[in-house]
């Protein structure tokens, strides 16, 4: 099974806003749920605006901050796509190519030059 990295999970993200030592309300841990699946779904960019929403006024500074962060979010997941999706492929080619080489070994191999052969053969007797 292949297991979620800590720092990219919703989970960690709910209790790194709410901390469970900290967090013994249902509401709080409930606002931290809400917030958290804001900004894993849309980025650092929903935090401003649920920020925006409360009445909290925010400069520049704090939305190029934000930009800034939701950019190399994407860049990262990019790049973490690319290098899977090639290491997938290289995987699959692999093992595609060994369960060749272990049909030829055995002889088992049920395709290629010459299959028809046998079925020619046949009807000639």
């Amino acid at each position: 099974a292949r297991r979620q990295k800590k720092c990219k999970s919703l989970n960690h993200l709910i209790w790194k806003i709410a901390p469970k030592k900290l967090s013994r309300s249902s509401k709080i841990v409930e606002l931290a749920a809400n917030i958290a699946a804001c900004q894993f779904n849309e980025g650092t960019y929903a935090l401003l605006v649920f920020l925006h929403d409360i009445g909290v006024s925010l400069g520049p500074s704090a939305h190029e901050y934000h930009r800034k962060q939701d950019d190399e979010r994407v860049k990262r997941a990019d790049q973490q796509a690319a290098i899977t999706t090639k290491e997938e492929r290289i995987r699959r080619r692999q093992a595609q190519k060994d369960a060749l080489d272990i049909a030829i070994s055995a002889g088992t191999l049920e395709y290629g030059s010459g299959i028809d052969d046998s079925i020619y053969k046949m009807a000639d007797f």
